[in-house]
C-alpha cells in the first residue's frame, strides 16, 4: 500500500470552503483581498467570493492567506481511511 502524504494546504482550503470562513489574502505585489470567502480551488487557482465580486487568484500570486482567530489547523483530519478525504 502506497503512502499517500497530506496535503496542509488542501486541508486547511477544504475547511475554509466548506465552513464559508472569511479570509484576507495578500498577493505577492502587494495587493489585498478581504473578507474573501473560498468558492472552490484546485491544484492552480482559488476562486473567492468578496462582497459582489467574484476573483480567480491564481496560488503562485498568493504571498499569504490571514486565517480566522478562531481557526486550527489540524492535519489528523485527513486520513487513508478515508480517501484522502477530510472531515469536518
Amino acid at each position: 500500500m502506497a503512502n499517500k502524504s497530506i496535503s496542509v494546504q488542501d486541508t486547511i482550503l477544504y475547511r475554509l470552503r466548506k465552513q464559508k470562513l472569511p479570509v484576507s489574502i495578500y498577493t505577492t505585489n502587494g495587493f489585498q483581498i478581504t473578507n474573501a470567502i473560498i468558492a472552490s480551488y484546485d491544484s492552480f487557482v482559488i476562486a473567492v467570493l468578496t462582497g459582489d465580486k467574484q476573483m480567480l487568484v491564481y496560488k503562485h500570486a498568493i504571498s499569504s492567506i490571514v486565517l480566522p482567530e478562531n481557526f486550527t489547523v489540524n492535519i489528523d483530519m485527513c486520513d487513508d481511511a478515508n480517501g484522502g478525504k477530510c472531515n469536518e
